[in-house]
């Protein structure tokens, strides 16, 4: 299946609008990088949480869903190879980063796109 379907982002990214007020509130400050410990043992600035989901969820409400598929595999390689969900970025604005996070691999999977699939390409 190389398609995606942009009607199910659309409803997806809809129920979820208080999300786009969250990530319009990051000041991409890059103070939550120190509470990510990705980064911390990586030092890849792909892992600094503000980063990860300005780059996925924050395109994906920019755009209102219309990605293409290619778009959200490379989405699901930073929500998926550089996130372990593990709750402990912290933001000082009380954004919920993992929440945010943990939403964008719910759409990736809505378009059966997930990080297994992925780390069986590299």
């Amino acid at each position: 299946m190389n398609s995606i379907d942009r009607k199910v982002i659309k409803e997806m990214l809809r129920s979820k609008r208080y999300m786009r007020e969250m990530l319009n509130a990051c000041a991409s400050c890059g103070l939550c990088a120190e509470s990510c410990f990705v980064y911390k043992n990586t030092g890849d600035r792909n892992a600094v949480p503000s980063y990860k989901v300005r780059n996925t969820l924050g395109k994906l409400f920019k755009t209102g869903g219309r990605v293409s598929r290619r778009e959200l595999e490379e989405m699901s390689r930073l929500l998926w190879g550089h996130c372990v969900l593990c709750r402990q970025c912290y933001c000082p604005m009380g954004i919920d980063l993992s929440s945010i996070m943990a939403w964008g691999r719910a759409i990736c999977r809505s378009q059966n796109i997930d990080g297994a699939a992925e780390e069986h390409e590299r």
